[in-house]
This record gives C-alpha cells, sequence and structure tokens, in this order.
C-alpha cells in the first residue's frame, strides 16, 4: 500500500528540492517512522537531513507536522513551518497547502484546518494524505459522520492505505459501529501486520467490546514489536486498572513515565496515576501524581480537578480551572465502567 513516504517520492527529488541523496533518504526514513508512532526518532531523523541540506524545506516542515499534528505541540511546531514557508521557492503549491493546514492545526483553529484540507483535496483528488488529516480534524470536533465520508472518498484513491483502514476503525466505534470497525481494523492488520499501532487499536476495540482476554493478547503483540510503544502500554494498564489489577496497571503507568520522551507525556503518564489512585480512595498518592502532572504540564487539569473536587478544597478548584481550555480528550479508557475510543492512537 502506498505510505507517506511513497506519496512525497513519488513527487521525487525535485519536488522535495534537495539534491543531497543521504538527506531524501533521512527524511523518507523519517515518513516511516512516524507512520510507526516512532515521533522523536522521526524528528531526530529529520534534524539529520536539515544538517545535510540547510534550504531542505520538507524537512523542517514534516518536523512542524510532526510537532502539531501528531504531538499536539503548536509552539514547538511554528518556528518550523514558518522556516518552511520562508523557502517558498522550493516547495511546490501543494506542499504549501499542507504547511497552511499544519499551521493552522498548530494555532489551534480546527475550522481554518478544515478549509484548507477541503481545497487540498479539490485541487488534488488523488492526494490521500490530505483526505487521512483531514479525516483526524473533523473526528477531534465530533464530526464523525463527515469524517466517515472523507475517509470512504480516501480509500477509493488508494484501497490499501492501511492508516485510512485505522481510521475508519476509530470512527466507525465513536458511531457504535462494531462490527465496521472490527473489519476495517482486520484489514489494516492484512496491511501492515507488524504495525504495533495496528495491534493496539484492535486491542482498544477488544476492550471496548468486553474482550479481555483477546484485547490483552493484542496489547502483547504491539509490544512485542516494539517494547516502548506508549499508547500499547497505556492501553495495557488502562485494562489491568479494569480489571482491578491495581498494581499491574501502576507498572504500566510508571512504565510510560519512564520512556516518555517529553514533558506532555510525563504529564499523562502522571495524569493516569492520579486518577488511579483517586479511584481507590488514597488522597496522598492522587495528590502527589496529580502535582507531577502539573508540574510537568501546567493546563493538564483533568485529574487535578478531579482530586480537587474530591477532597471539597474550592481553592484548588479555583486554581485548576482558571485559564485551563477546554481540552479535546484523546483516550481515558480507565473510567470505571466506561471505555472511551481513542483518537489519539489512530493519528
Amino acid at each position: 500500500g502506498a505510505t507517506l513516504a511513497d506519496a512525497d517520492a513519488q513527487r521525487g527529488l525535485a519536488a522535495v528540492m534537495t539534491n543531497n541523496l543521504d538527506a531524501y533518504r533521512y527524511y523518507s526514513l523519517a515518513l516511516e517512522q512516524a507512520q510507526m508512532f516512532q515521533l522523536h526518532e522521526a524528528i531526530a531523523l529529520l534534524e539529520k537531513a536539515i544538517a545535510l541540506d540547510s534550504q531542505f524545506a520538507m524537512a523542517y516542515a514534516r518536523i512542524g507536522y510532526v510537532y502539531a499534528v501528531r504531538l499536539g505541540q503548536g509552539e514547538k511546531a511554528m518556528p518550523y513551518l514558518d522556516k518552511a514557508l520562508s523557502l517558498a521557492d522550493r516547495l511546490s503549491e501543494k506542499d504549501k497547502l499542507f504547511i497552511t493546514a499544519w499551521q493552522a492545526t498548530a494555532a489551534r483553529t480546527p475550522t481554518r484546518a478544515i478549509e484548507v484540507y477541503r481545497d487540498l483535496i479539490a485541487r488534488y483528488p488523488m492526494e490521500t494524505e490530505a483526505y487521512l488529516r483531514l479525516n483526524y480534524v473533523l473526528q477531534t470536533q465530533d464530526r464523525n459522520e463527515e469524517a466517515l465520508q472523507v475517509i470512504r472518498q480516501g480509500l477509493v484513491t488508494d484501497p490499501e492505505w492501511k492508516d485510512l483502514y485505522n481510521h475508519l476503525g476509530g470512527v466507525s466505534m465513536r458511531l457504535g459501529r462494531n462490527d465496521e470497525a472490527l473489519a476495517a481494523y482486520q484489514r489494516c492488520l492484512q496491511l501492515a501486520p507488524n504495525d504495533p499501532n495496528a495491534w493496539d487499536s484492535l486491542g482498544s476495540l477488544q476492550q471496548w467490546l468486553g474482550q479481555q482476554t483477546e484485547a490483552e493478547d493484542a496489547y502483547n503483540r504491539a509490544l512485542a514489536l516494539n517494547p516502548e510503544a506508549g499508547v500499547a502500554i497505556i492501553h495495557l494498564g488502562n485494562l489491568r486498572f479494569q480489571q482491578g489489577r491495581y498494581r499491574a496497571a501502576i507498572a504500566q503507568y510508571r512504565r510510560y513515565i519512564q520512556i516518555a520522551r517529553d514533558d506532555k507525556q510525563r504529564s499523562r503518564g502522571f495524569g493516569y496515576l492520579a486518577w488511579l489512585y483517586l479511584q481507590q480512595g488514597d488522597l496522598a498518592q492522587a495528590a502527589s501524581a496529580a502535582k507531577e502532572e502539573m508540574r510537568y504540564d501546567p493546563v493538564a487539569g483533568w485529574e487535578s480537578l478531579a482530586l480537587a473536587l474530591q477532597q471539597q478544597d474550592q481553592a484548588a478548584v479555583t486554581k485548576v480551572t482558571s485559564g485551563v481550555p477546554r481540552r479535546c480528550c484523546t483516550s481515558r479508557l480507565l473510567m470505571p465502567g466506561v471505555i472511551v475510543p481513542s483518537v489519539a492512537s489512530s493519528r
């Protein structure tokens, strides 16, 4: 099937505007790593590409893309995206549109991102990545039926794009179409049997359906392929939590914190710990974990808010909620009796 690397490779070296073959090789490898959710590895490879060609516009752009679209770190993304556009003579019109959409995501203006992606598709109807990215933004805005339509359009252009099947599974879950979700995830695994994220997505569906043994097997398959697959580590922890195996869940969350590559990931891990301790009624441990969550990400707030409410601490509630934006929930598979399908796992 097509990959992001293939899509850019088809445009050739002239389109990405580098004459350095080694730089382009790093660039292509980076796109493959990004597809496999090895996002920090992708950034490192793109930095190597830039070191070999300081005018490699799309290498700057893809770093911005990883930060903005895949990691949700718009502030880090902007300088790279701006740098890419400053090298406009080394960009195609299609590339400029993608970068504009990524800038909109970095600036947290999803309506603008949707507009640009629709323009991209209208101009370049065979550009599968535009369908992928448009569908994701629509999902984050709870426009799931629209996202489903976009995915199906994308699959007409490339019936073997495994990431579109992954997204098809996710949006089908949120719409309650579990049979369609299962078929989509199975097709994704047929196309990419060694993709840890594909196994994790299947596990999420199985957990959603109450098939805990099957879900555990899928998460373990993901971790066998990549022991540092963070989303699978978290989801296995959530499964342990759901099973009442709290020590095992804590071990998974601490493992996630141990391998975390940035402060947002560390904050997320401590947030899960805070929620688990809160559910156990261990307010001291919950408070400690919530403090760490907020230390690594001052606008985290969700678990800390729950803890403040639990303690009936109005001053803490005010502090946590003041200035904290409404966050887009990704996956909260650990709430007792509730499993929320994840948008983040299919980015």
